[in-house]
């Protein structure tokens, strides 16, 4: 019996040895990386239960650590600046200055040499561990950036996040609508944090990433936050900003009058009611929803008021306010963009439409605040007439025949108002004027093209001249004496008012205003013996350009500055297979430089590989170039996987140039990959607001709707998108 124990005690034995060893040996595949050096070698790793332990003594000399053994205590002491840390022998836990972590192993004695568990420890000191999985490399840093506020601008339409300095940052895709999260590579918390953000509407919370550097900020709202990744964030000093669509702040019953209040341009909401029970419903075009004061509940007539998101693509906020019986309101214009006024009307008759050759004329026996607004493709005048009926005469149809008028239209319109539709020859500018007479009210809406403003800007070597109108008009150039006037002759206009001139600057030496016949203005611009100039504005426009140099426009002078969206750190968006925006623009953007290389004088990539470059340094990386075009490559991503197709965007601030630099791209584009035309857009993208030359940056198509991501995969549709692009760009010089 004992001869056949001892085998079996060996065999025991045997396995424990080698049980010890796989355990160990499995240490050997990681790396322990800290200045881009491997101290494996010194620290000697052991995986041991899960957890990576390190010879205690190699790791206080690597990271300058004053180590101490208390023999009677069994414990081991590490001190860093202030931070104290004790470890007791055969314990889990690890006291790290007043807080205490539980290990999986503690302090162990391995062959006469304490090995404690690295990770929790350095973390405790202040270090930031990254974890490649799949290679098993651990990557030690120091933090780079200390955030030390989040806060809103004053306007609440920004979240500014402050830091010691900028570090490479992505926003998070997420499938929560109502979470935006930021990530900040090697970013910690300061230990005097403020967080100035959370309130009623929003919460904001802080997390490390697993297994990487990466600070999580995560902003929550109960609703739906609206946020484009490519526009919604901009840099600073030492600061990002996140920018937010205005949200309404309170809905107030004053003065007799219903009032809603913002923080920012609410735009001009689309106005109707419903029926059982009566309700007056407002849609707010890139409004965000907020939870927000509702004083008007205290109105007697004014039952309940609601909010909801009504749409994502388009965007839109409903705000439904739930009222008595045969109660209308009508939007009254004050001119203030963030406090929109609305009063109550009584039931109206309209009467005696008529017109002449530029004015229509409508009366009723009630005041009324008609809503008056232009729409394109067909071209078309519309006046709404809120609780209104038509009287007798008033016909369904009426032909015109003049220069500026099709047709007139009337209709009971969604059973709440009259509507009047003037059906244009163009898109043309307006303006009313009301009077009273014999116990009715006479309102005369002429159809005027006048001029809004004259801007003139002036720079290093040009002057820009702008005339600004309140609609589309045709126009000639003419130059009378070389260098010395440009005439501008406009057809269609009013009377030019005074108040229109300009400041005079740079060449502009005098502005002459004359009415040359009935149909004919003129703009005489006397200048300062330019020697150059050029119209950057195309023909029949609302806005009139030109650009006037003290030296000759050099020709051929093709520059291209084009900007791979994203990069590095930064993947941009990411489409439900994985594909990632930052390798969809790279490789668009080279095969345009590929593209237009030899057709242009120079073409400037902000990144040629999978790096991550500021917002900031890709401006700055256009700006040193005097001239040129800057076009951003991206791919668009969106909430709602359904949402599709292309769309170009300028900047608020973008001058003609711009616009036609777009027109251009985006025709091409469209046309050369037959996606949805999602049109020209203007929004406040970074890069595009603060090139100093025609900008534009072009959404090639949507990451997050499954069909175009897998377009967007193939080589064959990158290589057709920046064909496309790049024959927009050249047929951009080829105009100018």
């Amino acid at each position: 019996m004992r001869q056949k124990l001892i085998p079996f005690f060996v065999l025991i034995l045997l396995i424990t040895i080698l049980f010890t060893y796989f355990n160990n040996s499995k240490a050997q595949d990681i790396n322990i990386i800290y200045n881009n050096e491997n101290v494996n070698e010194k620290l000697d790793p052991l995986e041991i239960e899960g957890e990576i332990l390190v010879r205690a003594s190699s790791l206080a000399e690597i990271f300058d650590l004053e180590l101490r053994w208390i023999h009677h205590l069994n414990t081991l002491e590490l001190k860093a600046d202030e931070i104290e840390i004790k470890m007791m022998q055969h314990s889990p836990l690890m006291q790290i200055g007043n807080q205490t972590r539980v290990t999986s192993t503690g302090l162990l004695d391995i062959e006469g040499s304490k090995y404690i568990p690295f990770q929790p420890l350095l973390e405790g000191l202040g270090f930031l561990i990254e974890f490649e999985v799949e290679d098993k490399n651990f990557k030690i840093n120091q933090p780079s950036t200390v955030i030390q506020e989040i806060r809103w601008a004053d306007d609440k339409q920004e979240i500014i996040v402050e830091m010691d300095e900028l570090s490479p940052y992505r926003i998070k895709n997420t499938a929560e609508p109502e979470k935006l999260v930021l990530e900040i590579e090697d970013a910690v918390l300061s230990d005097e944090f403020e967080d100035n953000v959370s309130d009623k509407n929003f919460y904001v919370r802080f997390n490390r990433v697993e297994n990487e550097t990466a600070l999580q900020m995560s902003i929550v709202s109960r609703y739906p936050i609206p946020f484009h990744r490519d526009g919604n964030v901009s840099e600073g000093e030492g600061r990002l900003k996140l920018s937010f669509l205005p949200t309404i702040d309170n809905i107030i019953w004053q003065d007799n009058r219903l009032q809603i209040l913002g923080n920012g341009d609410l735009g001009d909401p689309e106005m109707f009611y419903l029926d059982n029970p009566q309700r007056l419903v407002l849609d707010f075009p890139q409004v965000m929803v907020t939870e927000f004061e509702k004083e008007a509940l205290e109105a007697p007539f004014i039952d309940d008021i609601s909010v909801s998101q009504f749409s994502h693509d388009p965007l839109i906020m409903r705000v439904v306010l739930e009222i008595e019986e045969d109660k209308y309101f009508n939007r009254v214009y004050n001119g203030e963009k963030d406090r929109l006024v609305f009063q109550t009307v009584e039931e109206t008759r309209l009467y005696n439409l008529t017109q002449d050759s530029r004015s229509i004329i409508f009366e009723t026996d009630r005041e009324v605040a008609p809503d008056i607004f232009t729409l394109q493709d067909p071209a078309r005048l519309v006046v709404d007439l809120f609780n209104t009926e038509r009287s007798k005469g008033i016909p369904d149809q009426k032909a015109v025949k003049n220069d500026l008028v099709k047709q007139i239209r009337t209709s009971r319109f969604q059973d709440d108002r009259v509507r009047i539709v003037v059906d244009l020859e163009d898109i043309t500018g307006f303006n009313m004027i009301q009077s009273s007479r014999n116990g009715f009210f006479q309102y005369e809406i002429m159809l005027s093209n006048g001029v809004r403003d004259i801007f003139i800007e002036d720079g290093d070597n040009y002057t820009d001249v702008q005339v600004a109108l309140e609609g589309k008009a045709r126009y000639e150039i003419e130059e009378h004496r070389a260098g010395q006037e440009i005439e501008i002759i406009i057809w269609g206009l009013d009377d030019i008012p005074e108040q229109t001139q300009p400041e005079l600057k740079g060449l502009v030496n005098d502005i002459e205003i004359t009415q040359l016949d009935d149909e004919r203005s003129s703009i005489l611009l006397h200048m300062d013996d330019y020697k150059d100039f050029e119209v950057n504005s195309i023909e029949k426009d609302e806005i009139i350009s030109l650009s006037f140099s003290d030296r000759e426009i050099a020709a051929g002078e093709r520059v291209v500055i084009i900007d791979p969206g994203h990069g590095g750190f930064d993947p941009g968006a990411v489409g439900p297979s994985g594909l990632t925006e930052k390798e969809v623009a790279l490789d668009i953007s080279l095969k345009i430089y590929e593209f237009i290389s030899d057709r242009v004088d120079d073409v400037v990539l902000t990144r040629t590989e999978d790096k991550f470059i500021s917002l900031r340094e890709r401006v700055r990386m256009a700006n040193q170039k005097e001239e040129g075009v800057f076009v951003s490559i991206h791919a668009n991503a969106s909430t709602r996987s359904n949402s599709e197709g292309t769309e170009t965007f300028i900047a608020p601030n973008s001058g003609t140039p711009s616009l036609i630099l777009a027109r251009d791209i985006h025709k091409e584009l469209v046309a050369g990959i037959g996606l949805t035309n999602r049109g020209i857009k203007r929004d406040n993208f970074y890069v595009i607001r603060n090139t100093e030359m025609p900008a534009v940056l072009v959404e090639v198509a949507f990451l997050s709707n499954p069909h175009e991501e897998s377009l967007l995969s193939t080589d064959r549709f990158r290589q057709d998108a920046a064909e496309a692009i790049g024959r927009g760009i050249i047929k951009y010089f080829e105009e100018d």
